[in-house]
């Protein structure tokens, strides 16, 4: 019997917008797991200290050179509060759209808006990211009593029991085509009908919007961090260099934890290949990317971390041949 499978995130409660068959998520769905639990901000440098930004408010000295658009000094009745008060009112304001238009009306509000508008901004990539989190691809027919033993507390247990299955409760929904395809919060607060392009252009100047994976595969090491099992990447593109060209293209980590994090009662995979895909060794358990220099630290103290490697790209070499053939 077919069955679709859901990407979840327990912690997070968020799942992504459009459930596949297993064969669907792998090998032909973009890395969309893989971003998401790789996303993490660039190294901005350090903003100036708020003590700073409010003395050139008092000061009316060194204002900043990104503030470009012809406005009045002081065009707002807010500007004529004190600089202190402005920067608490600020760090009180929920929505960023508020505090970017506010901070828009005149340049001594930019001047204290641009300090909330950037903590805010490279902060954004630590609540997307899914590293850390308990991950797992449930299958359609996979009720609350398949799952691994342990996966849920107790009070998730309580939660679940009326929907019968993960599969039915009502997760938090990301579409993660956008996700990964736009990675620019131009995109993700859809407020291009609502900023001109010439104060779009001020915020690029003030940060990078960009949020990219901090590693490259060749440099990264996928960390189980609950069974404490990791894969290097270097040894992925070993791998891949004994390959046909199709697959280096189609096989990367995000294949790596797919693989294994699958959960259902119904063997139906969609593939050739179904054993154990299913019943995955590592469904629900936590994830990481780190440099490959975490390694070094590794040859002192092995501290329990094993390099599973050879054995999860063997696996992945048989899934392959089963799918598309040698």
């Amino acid at each position: 019997m077919s069955q679709f499978w859901w990407i979840v995130n327990l912690d997070k409660r968020e799942t992504f917008q459009y459930p596949q068959q297993l064969s669907g998520w792998l090998f032909n769905i973009p890395g969309y797991l893989l971003f998401s639990l790789g996303l993490a901000a660039k190294k901005h440098p350090k903003f100036p200290e708020r003590d700073s930004v409010l003395y050139s408010i008092h000061s009316r000295v060194n204002p900043s050179p990104n503030f470009t658009r012809k406005v009045p000094q002081r065009c707002f009745i807010l500007a004529n509060f004190p600089a202190e008060l402005l920067d608490e009112i600020f760090s009180h304001l929920d929505d960023l759209k508020d505090i970017i238009h506010t901070s828009l009306s005149c340049q001594d509000l930019w001047e204290i808006g641009r300090y909330e508008i950037y903590r805010r901004i490279v902060d954004i990539p630590t609540t997307l990211s899914w590293a850390g989190d308990r991950v797992i691809c449930v299958g359609q027919h996979c009720p609350n009593s398949g799952l691994p033993k342990g996966l849920l507390t107790p009070k998730e247990q309580e939660e679940y029991a009326p929907y019968g299955s993960l599969v039915y409760y009502p997760f938090r929904v990301i579409d993660g085509e956008k996700r990964i395809c736009h990675r620019t919060l131009y995109w993700l607060f859809d407020m291009e009908s609502k900023i001109s392009v010439e104060n779009w252009r001020l915020f690029h100047s003030l940060v990078n919007w960009d949020f990219e994976l901090p590693w490259v595969e060749s440099t990264a090491v996928l960390r189980n961090l609950t069974r404490r099992r990791f894969v290097r990447g270097e040894a992925v593109i070993e791998w891949k260099t004994r390959t046909v060209v199709n697959r280096k293209e189609r096989v990367g980590f995000n294949e790596i934890v797919l693989s294994r994090i699958g959960c259902s009662t119904d063997p139906f995979v969609g593939m050739g290949f179904a054993a154990n895909l299913h019943r995955g060794a590592w469904a629900g358990d936590r994830f990481d990317f780190v440099e490959c220099e975490w390694l070094e630290g590794l040859q002192e103290g092995n501290e329990g971390w094993v390099d599973v490697s050879e054995e999860v790209l063997e696996e992945i070499e048989v899934i392959w041949a089963s799918q598309f053939g040698p």
